[in-house]
């Protein structure tokens, strides 16, 4: 009996193609022979006819991708006839589509045994898989793991390698300890207080903060909804916090803060005197929202920079709850330095600084004025924005962009700053202000905590022409009375002090130090601080290989899932949410009511309405395709929002909390919908629709082909598609040409009629992807839980795959679009193709009428992984030695450019660089395997 047509489709070439397979066999030889000619009990009949009923009820589940099932009925199958090789060559055939290679090579040397007398194809056939089974069992998963991760990024590079520093937030902190976990906690609450408790046991909860940026939802959390929640964490047996960001300057930001908590409740315990607390608090205000503060806020800073610089050099914990993990500690402590002398002494002069700032605030006062007015239903309102009783504050920011102490309070200035103030309050005369500014210029401190002296040095080098580099400062973009409303909306002022927008924002911060007194005593509460790109951070936790958890304190203090995950805008900027859906979702606890949440910022008023924004960002028509994909579901509570522009945070919750998959037929997507959707996300990174090279505000798109990859690894492992649907899908992509039903993006928002409509088949010439695409693909296949087979010609070993570094002299300056992920690398033969066009879209995309003669001479390579250092003016990436020998060699031996390299632009399709010689400027590096 044949074998099951999913099999046969699973090597459906020409046998001669996999001589390289057959040859890996014949090399291992000496190891394999011996078992091969090991033979079953020929003396056992078995029942044939049984035999060959459960194989046949095994080929159709084969088909459905049930392959456990299938395994069922082949093992059945077997024990039934065990002299018949085709059930035992089905078990290696499912073993290896399963991942369990080692399985797999002992099924493929039995069945080898059994097929002595059977025809030579399908001997062939069980000696592919053979060979592909050995080899694959000899790569170590989870060390390739680690090399994928901290190799091969997510996203297209920029051209900057110093990201903007956020150090003010946008949004209303939220308490990720809300109603529906209170639910699942057991807790019944009334008011302030918890009056029940049904559940007996005590809890562990975990969250994690991706993109903590000033860390006003971390708070909001410890304060937990007006103190309500606060009562409840005596119920908890731990409370682990997660806070993740990838600019060292918000995490030693936040640290300061977390020191400073730590100082109050020191404080508390010694029973010193009050003053101490009051200083404490109100330095923490000062921090939070100014660009300036009093002198007594600088002495703090400064002392907390000691403290924490000590006990990051030292390797010791910063607090007893906090703790920052070794990876983490040099690009933190790099930027505790920097703020403890060379920003204060470049920003000395604090007058400077203020002007700037002054005219920022003054546009966002008219730019917010102007939203209110254009959109009247807009939850921000004037009152929102400049609370009643900030009259005062909001003259002295207009004026000097200072924010003054609370009357009651002594900030140390003395006498002379309260009669200043009042000199300008009750005089409207130029020579009250310049006294008060000349006082204020020559006793307050910059606010050194705002600034990141890195990413001003890169922006002025840069040279941009369509900014003054002076005043592109990322600490000054904020109006400070906003903040304050935004983050104390719910907070009565700080002692009872008259309204003041320190006092208020100081009355936030109390209740955050105070609930942190009493949760690092009673939960016990850990706080963990990673530095990092948060997606990378995210899938190394998610297959553990975070190594700042494989020393310090015991590893499995620290959770690997979480009952909350908040993002932030994060998903802004790299790629929407199809970040949170393949990253965030498997670190989430397998229990009801957890959670992602996200926001749109960025770019919210490009959409009409929720269907468009996830068309553009997941390829899929439809929420209810969405969930079943992706196994989560957008909360109910928040889908009668009409108007884009007000939807704010998206919650997911976890569909199947079991952790189980939906059964394979409930996917509702076929496999020629799963093949079209696919084809169209790989359309989607090779050629992105042209896209504004300057709009900060625009719809990105950074990925690269990595993400396909993973994309195709969650299917399989979360969803459940059948591994011979995607090793189909993998071995059409890795070939010169694609006939496909999708299309590349028409628009710059992909739309749900996009989507729907249909296409006739397609060829298409993909040779220029082909190079790194084969690479990418054998490098991952360790880490793919199924087995595929690729043609010989596009077979490579991953010893067999080099860097290669690229040197542009001169670098890039003169353009603020550096910063976006939107470069792609070029290799172009020049000899044989001339210089290329203008823009390379109608090229790659077919339109061109010559682009079939082109691409069919070979003479172009695209790679869409590469890293850019701006210290060596280098491009390094991975590729398959024969193409990068052959590229050299070909340049070699020509009199003319021979093959050139280009940094290309992604949003217009565009050179960004000048031709660099192959000859002149590549280098080959290190190899794969000796990483």
């Amino acid at each position: 009996m044949s074998e099951p047509s999913p099999e046969m489709g699973h090597f459906e070439f020409q046998y001669p193609t996999f001589q390289l397979e057959i040859d890996a066999v014949n090399l291992y030889h000496p190891c394999l022979q011996s078992q091969i000619d090991l033979t079953a009990d020929t003396d056992s009949p078995g029942r044939p006819d049984l035999a060959a009923q459960a194989r046949e009820k095994g080929n159709a589940l084969y088909k459905k991708g049930k392959l456990e099932q299938a395994e069922t009925a082949y093992t059945l199958a077997s024990s039934l006839a065990p002299n018949d090789p085709a059930p035992i060559s089905n078990l290696s055939a499912v073993k290896f589509e399963m991942g369990y290679f080692a399985q797999a090579v002992k099924l493929s040397v039995k069945a080898l045994s059994l097929s002595q007398d059977s025809p030579q194809d399908k001997r062939d056939r069980l000696l592919i898989r053979l060979a592909k089974s050995y080899l694959d069992q000899k790569v170590d998963p989870a060390r390739e793991r680690v090399n994928i991760v901290k190799h091969l990024q997510r996203y297209r590079p920029s051209l900057q390698d110093v990201a903007e520093y956020y150090p003010v937030g946008h949004d209303v902190p939220d308490s990720l300890l809300d109603e529906p976990l209170f639910k699942r906690l057991g807790l019944s609450i009334e008011g302030t207080k918890v009056v029940s408790k049904t559940n007996t046991e005590n809890t562990d909860v975990s969250f994690l903060f991706c993109g903590i940026g000033d860390g006003r939802h971390l708070f909001a959390t410890m304060i937990a909804s007006g103190g309500a929640s606060r009562h409840s964490f005596k119920f908890l047996k731990a409370l682990h916090i997660t806070v993740l960001d990838l600019k060292p300057p918000a995490l030693a930001k936040l640290l300061i803060l977390l020191d400073l908590f730590a100082q109050y409740h020191a404080s508390r315990k010694s029973n010193e005197d009050e003053k101490v607390r009051l200083n404490l608090i109100y330095a923490m205000a000062y921090i939070f929202i100014t660009i300036i503060y009093p002198p007594f806020v600088h002495d703090l800073v400064q002392q907390s920079l000691g403290r924490l610089i000590d006990a990051m050099e030292a390797g010791t914990p910063v607090c007893s709850w906090v703790y920052v993990p070794e990876p983490s500690r040099a690009p933190i402590l790099h930027y505790l330095k920097q703020w403890q002398g060379p920003a204060v002494e470049a920003y000395s002069n604090n007058k400077r600084l203020r002007d700037l700032s002054a005219r920022q605030i003054a546009m966002s006062e008219q730019a917010e004025a102007e939203m209110v007015m254009r959109f009247g239903g807009h939850p921000l309102q004037d009152e929102d924005l400049f609370p009643k009783g900030c009259e005062e504050d909001r003259t002295l920011v207009k004026k000097l962009n200072i924010l003054a102490p609370p009357k009651a309070f002594d900030s140390g200035d003395g006498p002379e700053l309260r009669k200043l103030l009042d000199s300008v309050r009750g005089n409207s005369k130029k020579t009250a202000a310049k006294s008060l500014d000349d006082y204020i210029s020559a006793t307050w401190k910059t606010n050194v905590t705002q600034l990141d002296l890195d990413w001003e040095r890169q922006w002025k080098e840069d040279g941009s022409p369509f900014s003054n580099p002076d005043e592109m400062h990322s600490g000054i973009w904020f109006h400070p009375i906003q903040v304050a409303a935004a983050v104390s909306r719910d907070v009565q002022s700080f002692k009872g002090t008259r309204y003041n927008t320190i006092s208020r924002l100081a009355g936030f911060f109390a209740e955050s130090a105070e609930t942190a007194l009493e949760l690092v005593g009673s939960a016990p509460m850990v706080i963990e601080v990673i530095c990092g790109e948060v997606a990378e951070v995210m899938e190394r936790l998610q297959y553990d290989c975070y190594e700042g958890r494989a020393v310090g304190p015991d590893p499995s203090k620290f959770p690997k899932t979480f009952d909350r995950i908040h993002l932030s805008n994060i998903p802004d900027n790299v790629g929407g949410p199809l970040n949170p859906f393949l990253f965030a979702r498997p670190l989430l606890k397998p229990l009801p009511d957890v959670s992602v949440w996200y926001n749109n910022l960025l770019n919210c008023s490009s959409f009409t309405d929720m269907d468009q924004f996830h068309a553009e960002y997941t390829l899929l028509p439809s929420e209810s395709l969405i969930s079943k994909q992706f196994q989560l579901k957008r909360q109910s509570s928040h889908l009668d929002v009409q108007n884009f522009l007000q939807v704010g945070y998206m919650y997911w919750d976890l569909v199947h909390p079991t952790g189980s998959p939906l059964p394979f037929e409930k996917l509702l997507m076929s496999r020629p919908q799963l093949e079209k959707w696919l084809h169209a996300w790989f359309l989607k990174i090779c050629l992105s629709y042209p896209r504004g090279q300057r709009d900060g505000y625009a719809i990105h798109s950074p990925f690269n082909l990595t993400v396909l990859l993973r994309l195709m690894a969650h299917l399989h492992e979360v969803t459940g598609y059948p591994a011979h649907w995607l090793a189909r899908i993998l071995r059409a992509l890795c070939n010169d040409s694609l006939t496909t039903t999708a299309r590349s993006s028409v628009r710059l928002i992909t739309t749900v009629a996009d989507l729907n409509k249909t296409y006739l088949p397609k060829k298409m010439n993909i040779s220029p992807y082909n190079a790194e695409l084969t690479t990418l693909v054998e490098l991952w296949r360790p880490l793919f839980k199924f087995g595929f087979a690729l043609p010989q010609e596009q077979t490579v070993s991953p010893q067999d795959v080099v860097e290669c570094k690229v040197l542009f002299r001169g670098g890039f300056k003169g353009d603020d679009g550096l910063r976006m992920s939107r470069f792609m690398i070029l290799l172009w033969n020049k000899s044989l193709l001339g210089t290329p066009p203008v823009t390379l879209r109608g090229l790659l995309s077919g339109e061109d009428a010559n682009w079939a003669k082109i691409l069919e001479k070979k003479g172009m390579h695209v790679v869409s992984i590469f890293a850019y250092s701006v210290a060596a003016q280098t491009a390094s990436f991975w590729l398959r030695s024969d193409v990068v020998d052959r590229v050299i060699e070909e340049s070699a031996n020509t009199k003319g450019d021979g093959w050139v390299v280009y940094i290309w632009r992604t949003d217009s399709c565009a050179a960004q660089s000048k031709a660099v010689k192959v000859k002149d400027c590549l280098v080959k590096g290190r190899k794969w395997t000796d990483l």
